[in-house]
């Protein structure tokens, strides 16, 4: 019998620990935390969807290119977990140049087309759905049945 189960992972440059975004945190993904990640996940031949924040995807294009090898994909986390990049807060028009911008940025970086998006914090507005119908995106993960706010809220 086969089993399915499905992995996704968020990139972005959130500290759990400091409880903060810091960039210092994207030279440990780079450096320790994704490479052990690929290791597992090739080791048991599992295929993920990468969400990357832009920011952390413009500061270290590597982790996105790194990803790549062993056929995962590239995702869009939108630009940051900064609060006002929150989808929640933004009009219709911030949103569909956030998601413009960072699709295109992915893009550029892995050369694949980019149509799965995860909003930061799964935090959504009446707008969001049309944005990104608008930006060329054909999957949306931001539904949950909880937010995961940390120091967002």
């Amino acid at each position: 019998m086969d089993r399915i189960c499905l992995f996704t992972n968020d990139v972005e440059t959130t500290s759990i620990w400091f409880n903060k975004l810091r960039d210092k945190t994207g030279h440990k993904v780079l450096n320790e935390g994704m490479p052990i990640l690929l290791k597992i996940y090739e080791k048991y031949d599992i295929k993920s969807t990468f969400f990357f924040t832009g920011h952390i995807a413009k500061l270290f294009p590597g982790i996105v290119k790194m990803i790549l090898k062993n056929g995962h994909e590239v995702a869009s986390h939108g630009k940051s977990h900064l609060k006002n990049d929150g989808f929640d807060v933004m009009s219709y028009q911030k949103q569909l140049d956030h998601l413009i911008y960072t699709k295109k940025l992915l893009e550029d970086i892995s050369g694949h087309e980019v149509i799965s998006f995860r909003a930061p914090a799964l935090r959504v507005n009446k707008f969001t759905s049309r944005a990104l119908i608008d930006s060329g995106y054909k999957i949306d993960s931001s539904i949950a049945s909880q937010r995961f706010d940390f120091f967002m809220s």
